[in-house]
């Protein structure tokens, strides 16, 4: 959608034509829109990796907890 009415600017030169074009200003930000998808790119990796870290974490916690009541279990027997 447009603020205003659209206006038909065009210039010929005896060089050749030039064409102008209105665009959108979200647009033009690019390169503000290129970091804003590192960023949350970098965001979402660090959450996954901390994600899956704390899950390995428990996992190996639990199998050293298995194995500690196993050999406990042995000698009481």
């Amino acid at each position: 959608m447009w603020g205003r009415d659209l206006v038909d600017i065009h210039l010929f030169f005896s060089g050749g034509n030039d064409f102008y074009l209105r665009l959108a200003a979200f647009e033009f930000d690019d390169h503000k829109k290129g970091l804003e998808g590192y960023v949350i790119v970098i965001i979402v990796l660090s959450a996954v990796v901390l994600i899956v870290g704390g899950i390995y974490l428990m996992w190996k916690c639990m199998i050293k907890m298995k194995r500690f009541y196993r050999r406990l279990i042995k000698r009481q027997s």
